[in-house]
């Protein structure tokens, strides 16, 4: 991938229009698309999950003029379609092997999750696993989220998160336990009520 470039404030504005008319709204959903964004790369074993989260919304801010008259949807999804491209090109360029689909499982660590057998659509996935995450509590999928984003910062980093949700570390492992079996068992549902379908 080339060095990315930042966005320009006049584009940067132009995507959070795109995500909500509403200022607020919009910062609140560029926050939620980002994590999740962090999330996919995450999960699927790529180092610089930030730094790709980052480009594909840059990616996406520079497409707007084209698409923004014309998608209809949850601006969420197209996002998660440009990461499956960029995870490809990442692929690619790191020579690593990455699975090809975010699903959890209750018992494998995140950096294990991958395809569920007979389920070959990314986008089914990427759909479920939004709807899913989306379905916490918001204090438990900010804690998720915090916990996985983790990954790249300093050793004792999940040791300060515990610290400072007033948990042991123990206890904080067991929560994220709870939560990642939760979220599996939702996404394998949903992806069997969808049925694969596009």
């Amino acid at each position: 991938m080339k060095e990315r470039v930042p966005l320009t404030e006049e584009e940067f504005e132009r995507l959070l229009s795109w995500l909500n008319p509403d200022r607020e709204r919009s910062g609140r959903k560029y926050e939620e698309v980002r994590l999740g964004l962090i999330k996919i790369f995450a999960w699927n074993g790529c180092s610089d999950a930030e730094d790709l989260a980052d480009e594909t919304i840059n990616r996406v801010a520079r497409k707007l003029a084209e698409i923004k008259d014309t998608y209809v949807g949850d601006p969420a999804l197209y996002f998660y379609g440009v990461a499956k491209y960029l995870r490809w090109e990442w692929k690619k360029k790191a020579g690593r092997s990455i699975m090809l689909t975010p699903t959890i499982s209750p018992v494998a660590p995140a950096s294990q999750v991958g395809q569920e057998e007979g389920r070959d659509d990314p986008e089914v996935s990427y759909r479920c696993m939004h709807a899913c995450i989306a379905q916490l509590l918001p204090w438990e999928r900010e804690l998720f989220l915090r916990y996985y984003s983790g990954e790249k910062k300093p050793k004792n980093y999940r040791q300060e998160l515990a610290r400072q949700m007033g948990k042991s570390p123990n206890a904080l492992r067991v929560k994220i336990k709870r939560l990642r079996t939760s979220l599996g068992e939702c996404i394998r549902k949903c992806v069997a009520e969808m049925g694969g379908v596009k």
